[in-house]
Parts: structure tokens; C-alpha cells; sequence
């Protein structure tokens, strides 16, 4: 290490320097020590009841039913959300379910999962136009916001997002 104008900042001091940067690797190494035993000391967890598994209350992402594994042999699986989109306190699927039922299932799950959403909404149809613009987004659980409006945080930065014109 020098100064700008190329002199050597510790001359002398290498000793000093070397028990510097020494003594704070031992005490990083203590600490991954103790994080690594703690790790192992932890009882094992659980594994999920199907792989990829997210929302263990909602329609369809419980165990599989014999019927469901032989939908799914077959091909036959009706169009199922597995995946959201949260953005500030909305969160936003790629599809809704069929059924009236399964809407409501699925949305109060994705509220109870996350205490910080307010609003779950789904697509309504795939990306449009040469934009690729989402178009309108449905409102399955939650207040009535038109425009659908929020305000989003990521890496300190706010964004005050319209989801349907930008989303």
C-alpha cells in the first residue's frame, strides 16, 4: 500500500500489519466455527411434500392425490398458479383458477403467507401488443384499486408503480 505519491504507508510496520490482518481472520474464522456448529447442531427440517412446493395450504400444492398423479401422467392438469409476483403490497399471478372456489382458496393463502400484502390480483390473458403490455390484471382478494397503483421498494430505492400499465 502507498500514498499518491508512491511512498510506502506502513514502512517498518510490516509485522504490525501482518498481526493486523491476522488476528481479524482468526476471529472470522472463529465465527464461521461457531455458525457451522450451530448449523449442526439444528435438527434436520422437514422436506416438502412435493418438490417445488410454495403454498402448502393453497389448491393443488398439498400432497398429490392418486387422481392428481394420474392427471398429471396423462397430461390433463388443469392450468394452476405455482409462482407470484410481489411487488410493494400487491401480489400478482401469472393465471387464476378456473373455479370461483379455487380463486378464493388460492388468494387467501397467498395472503396468510405473506401478513404484508394487501391486494392479490392475476393476469388477465397473456402480454399484448408490440409493447408486450400485460393489459388488465384481475383483483381476486383485497380492496377495488383502479388504477391498480403501489408503491414498490428494492435495493433503497421507492418506486410508485401502476401495475397495469407498466407490469
Amino acid at each position: 500500500l502507498t500514498d499518491p505519491e508512491g511512498e510506502p504507508l506502513f514502512a517498518g510496520q510490516a509485522a504490525w500489519l501482518q498481526e493486523q490482518v491476522n488476528s481479524r481472520h482468526r476471529r472470522n474464522w472463529a465465527k464461521i466455527d461457531r455458525f457451522t456448529e450451530a448449523l449442526r447442531a439444528l435438527p434436520p427440517a422437514a422436506p416438502p411434500s412435493r418438490p417445488g412446493q410454495l403454498l402448502p395450504d393453497a389448491p393443488g400444492c398439498g400432497p398429490a392425490t392418486e387422481e392428481e398423479e394420474q392427471e398429471a401422467q396423462e397430461g390433463t392438469t388443469e392450468s394452476r398458479p405455482r409462482h407470484f409476483d410481489i411487488i410493494g403490497d400487491v401480489a400478482v399471478l401469472s393465471a387464476a383458477p378456473d373455479s370461483e372456489a379455487e380463486r378464493a382458496a388460492l388468494a387467501a393463502a397467498v395472503l396468510r403467507q405473506n401478513g404484508k400484502l394487501r391486494i392479490v390480483a392475476a393476469r388477465c390473458g397473456s402480454l399484448q401488443g408490440e409493447a408486450r403490455a400485460a393489459g388488465r390484471l384481475e383483483i381476486l382478494a383485497g380492496p377495488e384499486r383502479r388504477p391498480l397503483m403501489t408503491t414498490h421498494s428494492e435495493f433503497g430505492v421507492r418506486y410508485v408503480v401502476d401495475l397495469e400499465a407498466s407490469f
